[in-house]
């Protein structure tokens, strides 16, 4: 199976995305779902409620969103054209920004579970022993939540590669700035002629998501 450029460049970026998702999604992930998993507060459900959003909301209204909130023509975009130089609505920094969106609930519901199904006990003898409770989080609850951590991690790369709806509301399709592989997928099902490059696209698109899946799933059943 050969690729043309156009098609690496796309695979290339997709993994990148997810990559860079994963990496700014991990600290907050793991702090929000801490949170939602340890404390009762007012407003909990309204939190979890808002974090679960983007997986129900038809992705090109999240789309439609970031795209008032960061183009260059509202307030915030404007700005941050000014200091940085660039508009995030037409680059990489979008698609990350998109794509971690979409992909943060399944990463904070999966470390969420894995926090959940931590015996008590075990926090609380950390806690006789001397530990105060952020010995206890980084030396018990931590390690004892890897691999739900890993697997969420993984759902989110895989969420994260497969967005469509609200990258393209959002950035657009740029080839080789913010074309993935859906969007590639979506440009080539314009052309009749295209049959062959779109079954390359999308075969690679299931290999990368079963195996994303796969891995998460054989992680969630270790612990068991």
């Amino acid at each position: 199976m050969s690729f043309n450029s156009e098609e690496v460049s796309a695979i290339i970026l997709s993994l990148r995305v997810g990559i860079f998702c994963i990496i700014i999604s991990f600290i907050p992930g793991v702090i929000t779902a801490f949170i939602l998993a340890r404390k009762n507060f007012i407003g909990k459900i309204f939190l979890e409620n808002l974090i679960n959003i983007p997986l129900v909301l038809p992705p090109v209204t999240i789309g439609f969103i970031l795209l008032s909130i960061f183009s260059r023509e509202s307030y915030l975009g404007y700005y941050i054209n000014q200091i940085f130089g660039t508009d995030i609505s037409l680059n990489i920094f979008g698609l990350v920004l998109a794509s971690s969106i979409m992909g943060f609930p399944l990463l904070v519901r999966a470390i969420k579970n894995s926090f959940e199904s931590i015996n008590p006990q075990l926090e609380l003898r950390g806690l006789t022993l001397g530990l105060n409770s952020l010995e206890v989080f980084f030396r018990i609850t931590l390690p004892l939540s890897k691999n739900g951590i890993i697997s969420g991690l993984l759902l989110s790369f895989a969420r994260s590669i497969g967005e469509f709806g609200a990258t393209i509301t959002f950035v657009g399709n740029i080839q080789g700035k913010t074309q993935t592989i859906p969007m590639l997928i979506y440009s080539y099902s314009q052309n009749p002629d295209s049959e062959i490059s779109i079954n390359k696209m999308v075969t690679i698109s299931i290999i990368i998501s079963f195996l994303s899946l796969l891995c998460s799933d054989l992680l969630v059943k270790s612990k068991k």
